[in-house]
C-alpha cells in the first residue's frame, strides 16, 4: 500500500513541493520490486495511467471506478445538483473557505451516499473514518491535475482488469466503455454488482472472485 508522498499519512518536510515529484514516486517505488501488479482506486488509477513507463515495470493492472480522462467531473457534478445531500453545502462553502483536514474528513463522510450502497453505508462510513486526511494535497492535484487529467498510455501488453461498481454515482463504468482505445484483448472490463464507488466495500465476494480470476493466469 503506497501513500504518495506528502499525501495521506506520508508527510514529509515540504509537501507542497513532494506533490510535484508524485509521477516519479510512483515510478521509483513501483522499481522496487519485480513482478508487480498495481492496483489504484479512483484518481489513483488516473494518476498510474498518466505514466506510460508502467507499461515495462508491471507485469499486471488493475484499476478499481476510475476513469480514461477527466469527462466525468461533468457527469458527477450534475448528479450532485440532481441529488443534494442534506448539509452537504455549508460543509462545502466551510471547507472552501477555510480548509482543513478535519473539515475535509467531515466532508467526505457527509458524501458517503455518493459513494456507497445503501448495504455497504454503516461499514463505509467507519472505513472514512479512519482515513488519513490532506487538504493540501487535494488542493494540488484540482489545480494541476484533475480538470486536464487525460490517459497518457492504454496497456498494449499487460494484462489489465478495469473495476466499477454498477451502482458508482462519482465516475461511471461507461467512460472505459466507451473508449475505444480501452477495448483490446488484454483489458477485461467488468461491473461490480450492487456496488457503488468503493466495490470491495458493497461487493467484497464478487470484487475477491475477479481478482482470483485475473490472478489465475499468473499461475
Amino acid at each position: 500500500m503506497l501513500d504518495l508522498p506528502g499525501d495521506g499519512s506520508n508527510i514529509t518536510s515540504n509537501n507542497k513541493d513532494s506533490f510535484q515529484h508524485w509521477h516519479q514516486a510512483l515510478i521509483e517505488a513501483i522499481s522496487q520490486f519485480k513482478d508487480v501488479i498495481l492496483v489504484a482506486h479512483s484518481t489513483g488509477g488516473m494518476y498510474a495511467l498518466s505514466s506510460p513507463e508502467l507499461e515495462n515495470l508491471l507485469k499486471g493492472l488493475v484499476l478499481l471506478n476510475s476513469a480514461p480522462d477527466a469527462q466525468w467531473q461533468k457527469s458527477y457534478s450534475e448528479m450532485c445538483r440532481n441529488r443534494p445531500i442534506d448539509n452537504f453545502d455549508t460543509l462545502a462553502e466551510k471547507y472552501h473557505k477555510r480548509p482543513s483536514n478535519e473539515t475535509l474528513k467531515k466532508l467526505t463522510i457527509a458524501s458517503a451516499p455518493y459513494l456507497f450502497t445503501q448495504k455497504g453505508m454503516a461499514v463505509g462510513i467507519e472505513m472514512l473514518k479512519t482515513l488519513p486526511y490532506n487538504y493540501e494535497a487535494c488542493q494540488w492535484s484540482d489545480a494541476h491535475f484533475d480538470r486536464t487529467y487525460h490517459a497518457a498510455w492504454t496497456p498494449q501488453t499487460i494484462p489489465t482488469l478495469l473495476l466499477t461498481g454498477d451502482s458508482d454515482q462519482i465516475i461511471s463504468l461507461k467512460f472505459f466503455k466507451d473508449s475505444k482505445q480501452f477495448h483490446r484483448n488484454n483489458i477485461v472490463i467488468k461491473a461490480i454488482s450492487g456496488a457503488g464507488h468503493f466495490p470491495w466495500i458493497d461487493n467484497p465476494d464478487e470484487v475477491a472472485l475477479e481478482f482470483k480470476k485475473f490472478s489465475n493466469q499468473f499461475e
